[in-house]
């Protein structure tokens, strides 16, 4: 009983998220996921790999699945094109039991995990001024996608809103 009110807050919590939080939920659940695949590859733990992996998998799917094609513009292509080498490269992972194409998702997520975190905390202390870029993302590269590309996400799919409900 106590795991399924633990389970229910949680889900609340994440409901009543901004969309920018849920997109930053998202992609912590994501590298998350992919250490644990790199985790489960290193101790041969084969299902534990194959449902982190898949997992991590399902999460940038539904991210890709979400992006506003026709109003982001670059920064829409480039993340597009992100998420598709990323789920070209991951089976690579079960097929060969290989973590090398989890660590590099990783290499190319993690600034993009910590700019959308970043955008959450300062959209949490007060309204973002319109095109205003977090301090991580200022440097420019993958960085700058995550924040300004905020305005032409649509809101998380069912799949993704259903991640974020098993990240509990």
């Amino acid at each position: 009983m106590h795991g399924n009110a633990a389970y229910a807050y949680h889900t609340q919590h994440v409901k009543g998220a901004s969309k920018v939080k849920q997109v930053a939920l998202l992609y912590e659940r994501i590298l998350v996921s992919l250490r644990e695949a790199i985790d489960a590859v290193e101790t041969n733990e084969i299902e534990r790999r194959w449902k982190a992996n898949k997992r991590a998998q399902d999460i940038i799917l539904a991210l890709y699945g979400s992006l506003a094609e026709e109003q982001g513009g670059e920064i829409t292509r480039n993340l597009s094109q992100l998420y598709m080498v990323c789920l070209r490269r991951l089976p690579r992972v079960d097929l060969k039991n290989d973590a090398t194409p989890a660590k590099e998702a990783l290499e190319v997520l993690e600034p993009l995990a910590a700019s959308w975190r970043e955008l959450a905390i300062r959209e949490q202390s007060g309204p973002l001024v319109d095109g205003e870029v977090p301090n991580s993302a200022a440097a420019g590269g993958a960085q700058a996608a995550a924040p300004q590309a905020t305005a032409d996400t649509r809101e998380p799919s069912a799949t993704a809103r259903e991640s974020i409900d098993l990240m509990g």
